[in-house]
């Protein structure tokens, strides 16, 4: 519940349960190692950061408390991956009508521990907030992504040439958009 922006989290080699972030204006990151979640990672208010490459992974859903924190795994110089690794059909996303709070990942990565789940990045009509991704988006094998349903549109905007990777999983877009640069080639000559 900090408001204070330099709060850092130092784990060891302990995993946490469950973690919730609720402070207006407060910022949070791993300090000397990646950090595990057993259960689930729900933002409030305030930011949850990035630091180096440290890597974060959630086993439960990711979701916006009553109101909606941000996560930005590419503030201070963030290169770690962010993976949801469940064992069960999970949420993942802001989903708060009216939030338009974005998330931002170097590396994100959807996987199962188990046998073959879904994971639905939640979203609603009045919730426009994206997802942006600046390196690879990957899919596990047997894992199935659904990206806001059938009628709640999902902002996905990648900053990396291409398409993600989805290594076997199955993700559908449903009426989501996906932002993404056109690949640059140079033409070659022959003399």
């Amino acid at each position: 519940n900090s408001t204070a922006s330099g709060n850092t989290i130092d784990s060891g080699a302990n995993s946490f349960n469950n973690v919730t972030f609720n402070g207006s204006g407060g910022k949070w990151k791993p300090i000397t190692n990646s950090m595990t979640i057993a259960g689930g990672l729900t933002l409030t208010a305030g930011t949850f950061k990035g630091n180096g490459a440290l890597n974060v992974t959630v086993n439960g859903n990711i979701a916006c408390g009553a109101s909606c924190g941000a996560i930005d795994m590419t503030l201070n110089s963030g290169t770690g991956t962010f993976s949801q690794t469940v064992a069960a059909a999970k949420n993942f996303g802001t989903s708060v009508a009216g939030d338009t709070t974005s998330w931002s990942f170097y590396a994100l990565s959807f996987a199962t521990s188990s046998t073959a789940w879904t994971i639905t990045t939640s979203a609603t009509p009045t919730s426009p907030g994206s997802i942006t991704v600046t390196n690879d988006l990957t899919i596990g094998a047997s894992l199935k992504l659904y990206s806001g349903g059938s009628t709640n549109a999902r902002n996905w905007i990648f900053s990396k040439p291409g398409m993600p990777s989805v290594n076997n999983g199955h993700f559908t877009g449903y009426t989501s958009t996906f932002t993404t640069p056109i690949p640059t080639h140079r033409n070659q000559q022959t003399p």
